[in-house]
């Protein structure tokens, strides 16, 4: 059997950085063949972070999104870990190829810095919406999140909380806005999802508020439903 990642956390002020010990994983050695039948009830397909940096796990989830593209609604956080990418091309190169085929993309101002510095969260979000994506959304940690559709662009700001450390706050934020969209009925299926304004707003309203609750505790605490409201 194959070990599972191991992820060490550094807090400097209230800020988290991570070290990561994923060398022959279980979670890198991920083939086609070890891939399970979806079932039909599935509708949404989400990636991200260091799965998708080495071969073979980064192949065969590529290989799982441009599988079902078509008939699911795929969102991608990019959540880049740059300590642990050595070919920085070819990893671009695979986040630009699922971007071209997602729904929603998720980023940081940290991995807009990373992926293009000095691109403009408007610059970044054009071109891909440009390319067939129905949402972008960028995160600014205490400067809060921007969200652009292909008809609307929402600034959210950041909830004000005492911070324990930032520890999870990007995944909390990613499935409180993921939620908010099931909980509008707007993930049905790729077609019905098409938020428009109020239901963007109400989206990032939740994820904003998800992430605070996380942020205001230690550790990777996200929110159980019954702390959050809609």
């Amino acid at each position: 059997s194959l070990p599972s990642t191991l992820a060490f956390v550094k807090l400097n002020n209230d800020t988290a950085e991570y070290v990561f010990l994923d060398e022959g994983s279980v979670g890198r050695n991920l083939v086609i063949a070890q891939l399970p039948q979806i079932p039909e009830t599935v509708k949404v397909l989400h990636f991200g972070s260091f799965s998708l940096i080495n071969d073979p796990s980064g192949a065969t989830l590529e290989h799982l999104a441009q599988k079902n593209h078509n008939k699911r609604i795929i969102t991608i956080d990019a959540n880049i870990r740059p300590g642990l990418v050595d070919a920085r091309a070819a990893y671009i190169a695979r986040l630009n190829r699922l971007f071209s085929i997602a729904d929603i993309i998720k980023v940081s101002d940290e991995d807009l810095d990373w992926l293009e510095p000095g691109i403009s969260t408007g610059t970044f979000a054009a071109r891909w919406l440009g390319s067939g994506v129905a949402l972008v959304v960028v995160t600014k940690g205490r400067k809060g999140a921007e969200g652009f559709s292909r008809d609307h662009h929402l600034v959210q700001p950041a909830e004000e909380v005492v911070v324990a450390d930032t520890i999870g706050a990007g995944d909390a934020f990613m499935a409180g806005l993921l939620a908010s969209f099931d909980d509008q009925g707007l993930l049905q299926s790729k077609t019905q999802f098409a938020p428009d304004r109020n239901s963007l707003a109400n989206a990032l309203e939740f994820a904003s508020h998800s992430a605070a609750i996380c942020v205001s505790r230690p550790g990777a605490d996200p929110p159980w439903a019954n702390e959050l409201r809609q």
